[in-house]
């Protein structure tokens, strides 16, 4: 219990910081979508896609050994090596960041060609990538913070500063009436300021957490050589991520890259509490590996896949029920072809969540070559996936590439955990919480249906009984234990004395 109170009390501020995060991108993600239209928001969702995927290129390698070994190092007490790798991230990332965008100008020819750009798209291209060191940077202090469980920094940064950068970027253009290359100079303006603050938290942590006189130090070969095998990980995670944006660019329209990416954004809602746990998951779950507490470890495991499955149903049954309402409210009429892919991507988040920390936990567990196999295959099914069914179905085809290989993604890694470390979360009372949340959503859908409401109000009854009934027909029949819902009503209760 104790172990479950530090998860979700570390939680608290990642959660709340998620919470605003959404709410800030989305405002940015409408803002952008509804001034520029599906064909240069699209253009802009590409550009700017292609510098992120640049951004992460020196972070290869980087960004789960980093967290993994600050987060040992400094539980054992051996500061000097965490300093270490705090430095190594801070040179790496801005000197190969600045090096990468030499090279972007070097090739920009051979760029245009292979990406199938015109001189437009280019151009932007080649101011976009301008962002390239300080985005490379913001990434690693991510890993640094979590590393040192610093909660506050991690929210101050990606959660507040890095979206209100983009909503000023966005307010900007729309306040001068200006064209698609004023606002990539306005992205470019923000993001260099964002690098700034970067450093300037990673200094701050590692000042109040290592004493000032401690000696350098790193063991080159042991973090070099984990560094190594996580790069094809990284690589391929990196890839997986924007590669649906990236092959729309290059075998479909600008406008079918908004339409994925309109839908993409309500339907990653399914993904918040998942996400807010990771950050302290990662370091809470290898201390638990390395002083060999399995059970802890898979309680821990099973308890936020419960409520990350349960508490993301809300946000999905919208989207795979009333897709059209979600995406005329948010985005507009404009961008109604959008709906099908909606329902698709919400049902690919949905199952992600359910499944909790799947390749993570390989990670954790030291079998990060196992994750490696695993995200390679993933990445050649989704890519072969794209190639024939994105000529013919566009964004459609895109999001059909994405549910097959999260599923497959997903059921791979859960299949070795299983092997290595004999947990999953899938017991009875998941089971049960499963199919109590299916039965009250078509039970919700059926009845709605009946009543032949306006699709904004079915949104909101939809999303608002699924919580409650869940809440009272668990505790009725017994699915829920008593620890875990006393765990998690002190989590609301902290939650509300922090806003308050």
């Amino acid at each position: 219990m104790k172990n479950y109170k530090t998860l979700f009390g570390s939680s608290i501020a990642v959660f709340l910081g998620l919470i605003v995060r959404i709410i800030l991108v989305m405002l940015f993600e409408l803002l952008a979508a509804r001034y520029l239209g599906p064909e240069e928001y699209g253009i802009y969702s590409f550009v700017f896609t292609i510098a992120i995927v640049l951004s992460a290129l020196p972070t290869l390698g980087l960004v789960q050994s980093s967290r993994r070994f600050i987060a040992l190092y400094y539980n054992q007490q051996k500061q000097g090596y965490a300093k270490g790798v705090v430095r190594l991230c801070n040179a790496w990332s801005i000197g190969a960041g600045v090096f990468i965008v030499g090279l972007c100008f070097l090739f920009a020819d051979m760029a245009r060609e292979y990406l199938n750009a015109d001189e437009k798209t280019l151009s932007l291209l080649l101011l976009m990538v301008f962002i390239v060191p300080f985005f490379a940077h913001r990434r690693l202090a991510i890993s640094i913070f979590s590393g040192f469980k610093q909660t506050a920094n991690k929210v101050m940064l990606e959660d507040f500063a890095e979206p209100i950068v983009r909503i000023l970027a966005v307010s900007a253009l729309i306040f001068v009436g200006g064209t698609l290359t004023d606002f990539t100079l306005f992205t470019l303006v923000g993001y260099s300021l964002l690098g700034g603050l970067s450093v300037f938290l990673v200094w701050r942590t590692t000042v109040s957490a290592i004493a000032k006189d401690t000696n350098t130090s790193l063991e080159w070969k042991v973090f070099l050589g984990f560094s190594s095998t996580m790069v094809i990980t990284e690589l391929v995670e990196l890839i997986l991520t924007w590669m649906d944006i990236i092959m729309l660019g290059m075998f479909s329209s600008d406008a079918q890259i908004g339409f994925f990416r309109s839908a993409l954004q309500p339907a990653m809602l399914a993904s918040v509490i998942l996400t807010s746990f990771s950050f302290i998951y990662m370091p809470l779950a290898t201390e638990f590996y390395g002083e060999k507490k399995q059970d802890e470890w898979k309680d821990l495991n099973n308890l936020i896949s419960i409520w990350s499955m349960s508490l993301a149903f809300p946000v999905s049954i919208v989207c795979i029920f009333y897709p059209g309402a979600v995406i005329e409210i948010l985005f507009g009429e404009q961008f109604l072809p959008a709906v099908e892919v909606l329902r698709v991507l919400a049902i690919s988040y949905i199952f992600h969540s359910s499944c909790g920390f799947t390749g993570l936990n390989l990670i954790i567990g030291d079998k990060s070559k196992t994750q490696m196999v695993g995200k390679v295959l993933s990445l050649i099914l989704h890519a072969v996936l794209n190639m024939f069914l994105i000529p013919e179905l566009g964004a459609l085809g895109a999001a059909w590439a994405v549910l097959i290989s999260v599923i497959f993604s997903n059921l791979y890694n859960l299949y070795w955990v299983n092997r290595y470390f004999s947990f999953h979360p899938f017991d009875k009372r998941y089971t049960g919480l499963l199919f109590l949340n299916l039965g009250i959503a078509f039970l919700s859908f059926v009845t709605l249906e009946a009543l032949s409401l306006p699709g904004f109000v079915c949104i909101l009854l939809m999303a608002g009984v699924h919580l409650p009934l869940l809440a009272l027909l668990s505790l009725k029949m017994g699915l829920v234990e008593r620890s875990s819902l006393l765990v998690f009503v002190d989590w609301v209760k902290q939650v509300r004395k922090s806003k308050s």
